[in-house]
């Protein structure tokens, strides 16, 4: 199944034009450049392939976006006209809680992804590369 989810996770980032950048996150978690899944929720069963690959090549699928997102991007993701995104933010209503980061509003990825009904899903790089290099083929 996790396999699966990752091939799934490849396919789809390829096809939004994704490559670029996950291939980088791979290049940088196998040289050490960032760590792998670091996390109480993994599990041993989940982790399973660290003993064959000998590195923790497991992420969350947020790893890939930026940290955060500005509030303007995050109400387009969420269909959301921008002035009532701030009018929203002002009553406390926006569906994430944005931070506020000097002059402008920011919202967590995770959040967004949370609001979105996105799940942040745990995937191990070979998966995911496997997936994008079946979608590019296709």
């Amino acid at each position: 199944m996790e396999q699966i989810r990752g091939e799934h996770t490849g396919a789809l980032w390829q096809r939004w034009g994704l490559a670029e950048t996950f291939g980088q996150h791979h290049a940088d978690l196998r040289a050490g450049r960032r760590s792998g899944l670091n996390n109480a929720t993994a599990s041993a069963t989940m982790l399973a392939r660290i003993f064959v690959t000998g590195g923790n090549h497991y992420y969350y699928t947020s790893d890939i976006y930026p940290k955060f997102v500005d509030l303007p991007a995050a109400a387009e993701a969420l269909g959301i006209a921008k002035t009532t995104a701030y009018r929203m933010v002002r009553a406390g209503s926006f569906p994430c809680p944005p931070v506020r980061m000097g002059s402008a509003y920011r919202v967590l990825t995770q959040s967004l992804m949370r609001s979105m009904a996105i799940p942040d899903l745990v995937v191990h790089a070979d998966d995911v590369e496997n997936g994008a290099d079946h979608a590019a083929r296709a």
